[in-house]
């Protein structure tokens, strides 16, 4: 007598091995060859440091952010739990 798995149980298990929990950690930026791979993959990575050298991380800041956003209006989204969108 063979015993078959329940379908949700066999659904999931599916699932978890096709979106594992494992996000990769890299310390240099993936060649292109890599990153194509992650994406057609949807599998998640970190590229650690990768955007220390960017002018943003050295410039901006909560002054010059209030600064160069005081004339705009900016819209925000809440939700009815209050998680903004």
């Amino acid at each position: 007598m063979s015993c078959k798995m329940d379908p949700i149980v066999e659904m999931l298990k599916s699932y978890e091995e096709l979106n594992g929990s494992n996000i990769t950690e890299m310390r240099t930026e993936p060649s292109a060859l890599e990153f194509m791979r992650f994406v057609a993959l949807s599998t998640p990575f970190v590229v650690r440091g990768a955007a220390s050298h960017w002018k943003a991380t050295k410039l901006w800041n909560c002054a010059y952010l209030q600064q160069a956003m005081e004339d705009r209006i900016i819209n925000v989204a809440v939700t009815p739990r209050g998680f903004v969108v």
